[in-house]
């Protein structure tokens, strides 16, 4: 996939309404999200065929991003359901929902199964509340 192609395929998702900023919650561009997971991929090979964990995916454009990217499976968590269901949603229009694993809850909470290869992440951190990330 070009990163042209990505980044109208991460345009046409839908997107948020609301976003904590207390949580440390806003869009990341598209535009941004895919030349970061393109750079992962074609400087790094770190999305091919890989594991990826999105940690705090919100709706999900990072975790969508690198399943449009050949991730073998994806695992998005976040603590907002309404966030969760929007990147449900997203990845169910796309045909990429078999790929990605959506999970309610807090990072700490998180309790894998196996390695992950890559972690993804919408930067910057600790802008409004330090922590909050």
């Amino acid at each position: 996939m070009r990163l042209r192609d990505l980044e109208i395929a991460l345009e046409s998702i839908q997107r948020l309404d609301e976003y904590d900023v207390s949580l440390e919650q806003y869009p990341t561009p598209a535009s941004i999200a895919a030349s970061i997971l393109y750079a992962a991929q074609m400087e790094h090979n770190d999305i091919k065929n890989r594991l990826v964990l999105d940690l705090g995916c919100g709706d999900g454009i990072f975790a969508i991003g690198a399943a449009l990217l050949g991730a073998n499976k994806v695992i998005g968590i976040d603590v907002q359901s309404k966030a969760l269901k929007a990147s449900q949603m997203n990845s169910r229009l796309l045909g990429i929902e078999d790929i990605i694993d959506w999970v309610l809850g807090d990072v700490s909470s998180l309790q894998l199964c196996c390695q992950i290869d890559t972690v993804v992440s919408t930067p910057p951190f600790g802008v409004k509340n330090r922590g909050a990330e």
